[in-house]
């Protein structure tokens, strides 16, 4: 083990995780330098459930919030009422990933030789643990899953065997479903393994995502493709502006902006174009796609009903996928799909850990709620 000194950064909010809080607290934590991935949990998770044990103890019946009725009808946003150890979204400045924000990602994981992005397999080795992994436990982790790449044959023959109609997402979920077969947890789950070890079997897992959640970045590229086929290849800022107007006047929304919780630029958006400005700056759909962020929230601004007018993810991650030759925007869901894995294993392993009970919210009838209001 190596003894690293922390700094405590500066403005960033204590919620993001028990484990990150806890170390902010501390003066030096030790960070470890083996590549096994299982051994450094082991040392972590002990850790962590006996902080999250002492702080239930402590402030188990503290009040977190408040819960009124629009927000039951509106999907419970806003209401407090989970717990997540990887990252924190904050409205005004964007994700952090185990307390990081997007840029000093980029700049702290490893990266490929010759490349200036970080690796995929060093975010998931952060989310997991809280700690920047060396290029080493990057590599490790790589192998690993390397290893466990093979699908079984039983797999690719139910997917051979689907109409060619069926939507990739469809197939992609239904091939997860399909992987239960090879499940190391189902196997030791079945053999009585101690449920505190659950969380050494995380499993494939299949998160019930709408296949719509994943279609927006589709949706815009569609939609920006049908503003140049209607106004032309070179569009002036006043022609684009009338366009705009036009499609908002006619019950229309712009697609790409705005977001449910961030109140300003989306960060994603903002790496993303800054990778397109250094890797595709004269892609016509680029060019475009810079040209709305420009034009773009001053009118919604003006149309007044935007809390949100800015860019998010989706304005800007079609265009580089078309560019690099992914045309089949069918399956842009799947690779969401699959990005999103990273976060939604992460996430399952510390569930597992801190012995988390399925979630089990109390669901009332209108009838029901107008009675607790005193509603007539």
């Amino acid at each position: 083990m190596q003894s690293q000194v922390l700094q405590p950064k500066v403005n960033l909010p204590c919620g993001y995780g028990l484990l990150p809080c806890t170390n902010l607290v501390l003066s030096t934590r030790c960070v470890s330098s083996s590549t096994n991935l299982k051994e450094v949990l082991e040392q972590k998770v002990p850790e962590t459930q006996a902080d999250v044990k002492e702080f239930r103890k402590q402030h188990g019946s503290k009040v977190v919030g408040e819960v009124q009725v629009d927000m039951m009808y509106g999907g419970m946003r806003g209401i407090k009422g989970l717990v997540t150890e990887t990252s924190v979204l904050d409205p005004d400045e964007g994700i952090r990933f185990r307390g990081y924000t997007i840029p000093e990602c980029q700049e702290k994981l490893p990266k490929a030789p010759g490349g200036a992005e970080p690796l995929p397999e060093g975010l998931f080795w952060l989310l997991v643990t809280g700690d920047i992994p060396t290029e080493d436990q990057v590599k490790a982790l790589s192998n690993e899953w390397a290893k466990r790449a093979a699908i079984p044959s039983h797999v690719v023959q139910m997917l051979n065997n689907f109409p060619t109609t069926l939507h990739p997402m469809s197939q992609f979920s239904a091939a997860i479903v399909a992987l239960n077969s090879e499940s190391k947890f189902a196997e030791a789950y079945s053999k009585g393994v101690h449920k505190s070890k659950y969380w050494e079997f995380c499993r494939r897992y299949e998160r019930s995502r709408r296949t719509l959640h994943g279609l927006a970045n589709q949706e815009v590229l569609v939609w920006i493709s049908k503003l140049r086929e209607t106004l032309g290849g070179d569009v002036s800022d006043d022609q684009l502006k009338e366009f705009i107007w036009n499609t908002l006047q006619s019950g229309q929304v712009v697609p790409g902006f705005g977001h449910a919780v961030l109140r300003k630029t989306d960060p994603r958006y903002v790496a993303q174009r800054e990778f397109a400005l250094k890797h595709m700056p004269e892609d016509p759909l680029f060019k475009l796609t810079s040209q709305l962020y420009k034009v773009v929230p001053d009118i919604l601004l003006k149309q007044g009903k935007a809390k949100n007018p800015w860019p998010n993810v989706d304005a800007h991650s079609g265009v580089i996928l078309w560019h690099y030759g992914l045309t089949e925007m069918n399956y842009y869901t799947v690779m969401f799909g699959v990005s999103r894995a990273l976060g939604t294993m992460a996430s399952l392993i510390w569930d597992r850990a801190l012995g988390f009970p399925l979630e089990r919210p109390k669901s009332m009838s209108t009838e029901g709620l107008k009675k607790l209001v005193g509603a007539s």
